[in-house]
């Protein structure tokens, strides 16, 4: 497909990426990281850069479906072949709940308590950070140097790997699992052997690049974003951002791009990405800066529709050429928190695939290749709201206190 003439805009930071060297930033933890919710692929109408206009259906728009089974989960991730599910759910002051869905109804759900660490694995294995903590409370409360974790294989007994420090993981395509961790202001990585615990290659820490707001691995590439320190001064802001890359078979850093777009502009920032581009849109832009995934060179700066609210990167069980983002509108009065969308970047525009107006916002999604996976707002989840839990979630919270040690 011929690639749309677009208006694009020089980026700051638009020189050629650095290469290899030193890494180095401060922290604000996974949990942020976890929060941030992600990317997908479809079709519909939409916007250009400088010139919004809407455009006639050149495909069918990709259908939309809920899944009970995954109601009010704050992540959801898929494996490749779309068939195994994970979810995390973020509870009131309790760690965080983890869920492995088998779509096919092979298998029971599997639960655990911790982070999710990225989506399964074709094999179903799917892995997760756990504290040695007995709430989150404590965990937030205490130095990263001295919170001990653990990162764990869902569904067994075994710890592969226990260090201070550990915030978060992710899957790579070669049996083994990135551990993002670090304590004093910096950003450490471990590349960990999924079958026997062992670091393969270890990263320098990253310590002065800003706080790790987002992250995703994609084919063979690992994709961190800094942001700046909460709080930070004016300077500090007019540095921008910073969009690092390496290789998952050794850690080593393949192109850094530096500077991207002021940043206040890009406040709480996120990650997409998809078959050729990295694109980063933050909840206070209306602009989506898109990347090249081979060499980091900038490529298409895009525009939101007018009025958007929050943004949400829709995670693809595989990278396609084309991205999703789940849009949720902010509206006033009674209905405050109705209406969403699901908006498309492909070429160099951001087409409407769908508007739910009256609709509450679903909690998260994920792209199986033919569907938008969604994940219906859901009840309160506290101790002391029980009775207005949901089926599915009364089953996980029942397998949680009574899985093994």
């Amino acid at each position: 497909m011929r690639r749309l003439e677009a208006i694009t805009r020089d980026v700051p930071g638009s020189a050629e990426p650095a290469q290899t060297r030193a890494s180095v930033s401060t922290r604000r933890g996974w949990l942020r990281l976890a929060g941030a919710l992600i990317v997908i692929a479809a079709v519909g109408s939409g916007c250009r850069t400088g010139n919004t206009r809407e455009n006639s259906m050149s495909q069918p728009p990709v259908s939309i479906v809920t899944s009970p089974a995954a109601k009010g989960a704050d992540r959801i991730s898929l494996s490749a072949d779309g068939r195994w599910m994970a979810l995390e759910y973020r509870l009131s002051s309790e760690l965080p709940l983890v869920v492995r869905i088998d779509r096919r109804g092979e298998h029971s759900p599997l639960v655990g308590r911790g982070l999710l660490a990225g989506p399964p694995r074709a094999d179903g294995a799917m892995f997760y950070v756990e504290q040695e903590a007995s709430d989150m409370r404590t965990v937030l409360s205490s130095p990263a140097s001295e919170r001990r974790s653990h990162l764990r294989r869902l569904g067994t007994h075994e710890r592969l790997l226990s260090l201070n420090g550990a915030f978060g993981a992710w899957p790579t395509g070669d049996d083994a699992v990135v551990l993002f961790g670090g304590s004093g202001g910096s950003v450490e990585l471990t590349l960990v052997s999924a079958a026997d615990g062992s670091a393969r290659a270890r990263h320098a820490p990253f310590t002065e690049l800003g706080s790790l707001a987002d992250a995703t691995v994609a084919g063979e590439r690992l994709f961190l974003l800094f942001d700046l320190p909460t709080g930070g001064a004016a300077s500090e802001h007019a540095k921008g951002l910073t969009l690092v890359a390496l290789a998952t078979a050794d850690l080593r850093e393949l192109w850094r791009r530096d500077g991207i777009a002021p940043a206040p502009l890009y406040q709480r920032p996120s990650l997409g990405v998809d078959a050729d581009r990295v694109l980063i849109a933050a909840q206070t832009s209306e602009l989506v800066a898109s990347f090249k995934v081979a060499t980091g060179a900038p490529d298409a700066t895009l525009a939101m529709p007018p009025g958007k609210g929050l943004v949400r990167f829709m995670p693809a069980a595989q990278p396609t050429n084309t991205t999703l983002i789940l849009w949720a509108k902010p509206r006033r009065g009674a209905n405050s928190r109705r209406g969403w969308q699901l908006l498309q970047v492909r070429d160099d525009s951001i087409e409407r695939v769908a508007d739910r107006p009256d609709e509450l916002p679903p909690a998260a999604g994920a792209w199986d290749g033919e569907q938008a996976l969604i994940a219906p707002f859901g009840p309160p989840r506290s101790r002391d709201h029980t009775d207005e839990w949901e089926a599915p979630f009364v089953e996980y919270m029942k397998r949680a206190d009574h899985r093994g040690p």
